[in-house]
């Protein structure tokens, strides 16, 4: 492995984002090779010494997989980089490994949990529909859907890229607002848009709040954290039947 920055070694190494990464090297807690690092220092971490506080920071951890929740905001494009120069969600984590890949995407309009990892067989899960990891979302509409129009979600309408159904669909209608909560597995692009606008419905706003076992709950918008180790678990116990 090439030299690398060494807040970038610590932040992928899981000791916080880049910035705290610094703060740790400024304030003399990090030595490579016996010498106290300081801004600047590269090191390769599979043949140097790192050591943070006195305790050496073994190879391995170096490479640990990172997995990341981030609420999305309305506006931002799921991409590495867009060729119309549009702000993406990468914008959001500049202090995170670049490697991380999104698992499903976002439309530019919709809002919520999107989940983004360094662990390809994880975000393969999450996206592959024979995995069956629910994706649960909660539509703003004009107004209320008839009962037609839930039956038809419930058992299946016809996309210009094949057929669509809804696990469940519940519909709130209360103070002037109608919400519908809708529960999928599949991830094609912009399916619960498609599905409720081929039944009528008008959608004001469209957010993610859960996929899986892992919840969105109250993850402010545009901020992100690492998932916890029974998230991870809970995945792979659904995955593996």
């Amino acid at each position: 492995m090439t030299e690398q920055r060494l807040q970038k070694i610590l932040s992928s190494a899981g000791y916080g984002s880049r910035r705290k990464s610094e703060d740790l090297i400024r304030t003399g807690r990090v030595k490579v090779n016996g010498k106290i690092a300081i801004l600047g220092t590269r090191a390769d971490p599979e043949k140097d010494h790192i050591h943070l506080d006195g305790v050496l920071i073994p190879a391995s951890v170096h490479n640990a997989v990172r997995r990341i929740a981030l609420h999305k905001p309305v506006g931002l494009v799921v991409t590495h980089s867009d060729e119309l120069g549009r702000p993406t969600v990468f914008d959001l984590l500049k202090e995170v490994p670049e490697t991380l890949k999104y698992a499903g995407r976002l439309d530019k309009d919709t809002s919520g949990l999107l989940i983004l990892s360094t662990d390809g067989t994880f975000n393969e899960y999450l996206t592959h529909p024979r995995f069956e990891i629910e994706k649960e979302y909660v539509a703003t509409l004009t107004e209320t859907l008839p009962r037609s129009s839930i039956s038809k979600l419930l058992a299946g309408v016809q996309l210009d890229d094949g057929s669509a159904r809804a696990n469940s669909v519940e519909q709130d209608a209360s103070e002037g607002i109608c919400r519908v909560r809708i529960i999928i597995h599949e991830g094609r692009n912009r399916i619960v848009r498609r599905m409720l606008e081929s039944v009528g419905g008008v959608i004001l706003g469209l957010h993610r709040i859960r996929i899986g076992p892992i919840d969105l709950a109250d993850l402010a918008e545009g901020q992100f954290r690492d998932l916890l180790p029974n998230e991870v678990l809970a995945v792979q116990d659904i995955a593996k039947g």
